[in-house]
């Protein structure tokens, strides 16, 4: 199993560094986008990369610090 981390802000004005500081030590990859929480999936960039490099037949887990970073729909 590895993890997979995605970071996310809503603005190029917010900060990525505590989300990197809690996910690089512990995540294979660590994808970053600068987008609303809100979009489709298909318009998240830094998503779409993160599920595309989970691998089939493995026990690969998307990780993120905190839930609202992965969307705020859900």
């Amino acid at each position: 199993m590895a993890l997979i981390g995605l970071v996310r802000v809503s603005t190029s004005a917010q900060d990525t560094r505590r989300q990197h500081d809690a996910l690089d030590p512990i995540c294979i990859q660590v994808f970053e986008e600068t987008v609303s929480g809100t979009l489709a999936v298909e318009r998240r960039p830094g998503l779409t990369a993160a599920l595309a490099y989970l691998r089939p037949d493995t026990d690969d887990m998307l990780t993120v610090q905190e839930v609202d970073r992965l969307g705020r729909n859900l």
